[in-house]
């Protein structure tokens, strides 16, 4: 397959904070004939500053050892890269996906997005943007439920995590929007409640023909979708909420989420239904603004620096890691799919690849 590199493309992305319905979404988009959405790659979740060396040399190779990108999308098997030869950016990736199913349109779904926004509009200035709404008290009562079996979301400093992305792409759509990008906003309770209306105007945006096939879950494809605790849920095949019994929030969290929640709201001028709750809260203080953004920042970085290293630096055998750990259901990486894994490897490399496992996608 020839590169596209230098063609102008106009991909799809969906985006939203993690656990706010962007599986959900995806697994229902991806029933359309017409549509090729990749799960979570997380190729652009990457420094901008070094986007342009990234793409060199065995980059592939590294997004397998990543998060299976390729197997998972049943594009290798093993070490075997045959029929990638000629993948040369993400773009080339998503195109040779999307002939997998002869689709009219392709893209990916990535949470970690929301924080890449402007990154993917100065990429791809013609791309579409779906990006899905939920309650933010939702949300962390999600990622508190979820955290109970999946590792990821145990890592100290969710919330600070949820407010940073959420605060970046609210400020980021703003942008794109004065600039005239394409952007489709869907509520989480819509997408469950009236599921037919919003695959409806879903397709109208993306100037496709309704299929009735995306409206249930019974022959979604899941093979791209991690097989870990948070998405056993899901791979039931039913659209509908998970119900959890108890105050899972507490009560000083969930004040703050709708302080935080009101300032959102103000900032995106959507005019929500909202409780009383919400009528009566005040939006944050500047001093606890600053502090949770202040924090998110920080762990941002942090996992910046980490994707920086797995890119860059030489990797030691990664047969010894125990990939069952994080739920991708492999007992190894294949050494010998990376040339650089018989190399010597310093102990900072060995120190990155394990504390990569926390560093799951969401």
């Amino acid at each position: 397959m020839p590169s596209t590199k230098g063609k102008s493309s106009n991909p799809v992305f969906v985006v939203g904070v993690f656990r706010s319905g962007t599986s959900l979404l995806y697994s229902l988009l991806n029933q359309h004939p017409q549509v090729a959405l990749m799960y979570e790659c997380d190729v652009w979740d990457f420094p901008r500053a070094f986007s342009g060396s990234r793409f060199r040399g065995e980059w592939l190779q590294r997004q397998e050892f990543y998060n299976q990108a390729l197997s998972r999308h049943r594009l290798t098997f093993g070490e075997n890269l045959r029929g990638l030869e000629n993948v040369r950016t993400p773009e080339d990736l998503y195109r040779c996906y999307g002939e997998t199913k002869d689709a009219k349109l392709w893209g990916e779904k990535s949470p970690l997005y929301s924080a890449r926004l402007g990154q993917l509009a100065r990429q791809y200035p013609d791309a579409a943007f779906i990006i899905i709404w939920r309650d933010p008290v939702e949300i962390y009562r999600s990622v508190l439920v979820a955290g109970k079996k999946a590792p990821f979301f145990r890592r100290p400093g969710m919330l600070h995590r949820l407010i940073h992305h959420k605060e970046k792409m609210i400020h980021e759509i703003a942008r794109l929007r004065r600039a005239g990008v394409r952007i489709h906003d869907i509520n989480y309770d819509d997408l469950v409640d009236q599921t037919e209306t919003a695959c409806r105007n879903v397709c109208e945006f993306l100037k496709i023909e309704f299929d009735p096939g995306m409206v249930g879950l019974e022959r979604a494809d899941f093979s791209a979708v991690y097989r870990a605790p948070q998405h056993e849920f899901l791979r039931r095949g039913v659209v509908e909420r998970q119900k959890i019994s108890g105050q899972v929030v507490e009560t000083n969290v969930a004040q703050k989420l709708l302080r935080f929640r009101k300032r959102w709201e103000r900032l995106t001028a959507r005019q929500l239904a909202l409780n009383d709750s919400v009528l009566k809260a005040t939006e944050p203080s500047p001093s606890e603004l600053m502090f949770h953004k202040t924090i998110g920042a920080l762990l941002h970085i942090g996992e910046n620096i980490k994707r920086l290293h797995l890119n860059f630096f030489r990797w030691p055998g990664c047969g010894r890691i125990g990939c069952s750990r994080h739920g991708c259901g492999r007992t190894k990486h294949p050494v010998g799919a990376f040339p650089s894994a018989n190399k010597p490897a310093s102990t900072g490399s060995r120190f990155f690849v394990a504390f990569s496992f926390w560093r799951r996608p969401c």
